[in-house]
């Protein structure tokens, strides 16, 4: 898959596209030739930031059967912004850190803000 057929995947999407949604795109993404986010950053972004936007309203339904693909997700971000030198902002890339242990200590204590994400 290209970066266009997921951006335009992602316009058939909600804002919210639920949990499913984003692993599904996380994964396209993870696949598509790097090259393609050197020639279209601004599409790159885009990408980024719409799974952001939803990964961030949605965070509550990770689970442990999940999290792991988020944390490889955050691995892989850190990793193609340093070896290809994008300006991926380090709070998208910090968005998909969070595990569910920590999803639940957040939840008893009244979801502060989070360290190094920034709140809307």
């Amino acid at each position: 898959m290209t970066l266009n057929e997921i951006r335009d995947r992602l316009s058939s999407l909600p804002t919210i596209m639920g949990i499913s949604n984003e692993l599904l795109i996380i994964r396209q993404l993870m696949d598509v030739d790097t090259n393609e986010f050197i020639e279209n950053e601004e599409g790159f972004y885009a990408v980024l930031n719409d799974i952001e936007e939803s990964h961030y309203s949605d965070f509550v339904d990770i689970t442990k059967e999940n999290e792991g693909e988020f944390i490889t997700f955050h691995n892989w971000l850190k990793k193609i912004k340093s070896d290809l030198k994008l300006g991926i902002n380090d709070n998208i890339i910090e968005t998909f850190r969070l595990n569910s242990d920590e999803i639940e200590r957040l939840m008893s204590n009244g979801i502060p803000k989070l360290s190094g994400v920034q709140t809307p």
